[in-house]
């Protein structure tokens, strides 16, 4: 069994600052993925589904540039653990965020990829485009 790692590309026409506290306010994050979330906001700290769907720990947080989270997606009845860290540049016409997961077996790496975007990216893009 190979262990994969895969990026994801979004450009949103959105400041940096704005998508990262984003990415941190458990309310908007319950609001995209559909599912009920806390979060300890610190390096070590702890964050959680409280369906059971999803729990970890944040890695580290550089502020407005990268978040790292570790966690086991449960909803894909697995015991492994997933590494995303989420890149934060700025372009001249607002963000691109990069999605890097690294740890994903072989056997569930397209899962983790659909997870991924149906459960973070697409709502992240669509949350941002209804502020016009």
């Amino acid at each position: 069994m190979g262990i994969k790692r895969d990026t994801r590309t979004l450009v949103l026409p959105i400041e940096q600052d704005e998508i990262y506290m984003t990415l941190l306010d458990v309310e908007c994050l319950t609001l995209m993925t559909g599912w009920n979330m806390e979060m300890e906001k610190k390096p070590g700290g702890a964050f959680r589904s409280l369906c059971g769907s999803l729990e970890g720990e944040v890695l580290s947080l550089e502020p407005t540039e990268r978040l790292v989270f570790e966690f086991c997606p449960a909803v894909l009845r697995v015991h492994w653990k997933v590494k995303l860290t989420i890149f934060l540049e700025e372009i001249d016409d607002g963000t691109r965020i990069f999605f890097h997961s690294e740890g994903l077996p072989d056997s569930h790496a397209e899962p983790w990829r659909e997870l991924l975007s149906e459960r973070l990216i697409q709502p992240l893009a669509l949350f941002f485009s209804d502020e016009d």
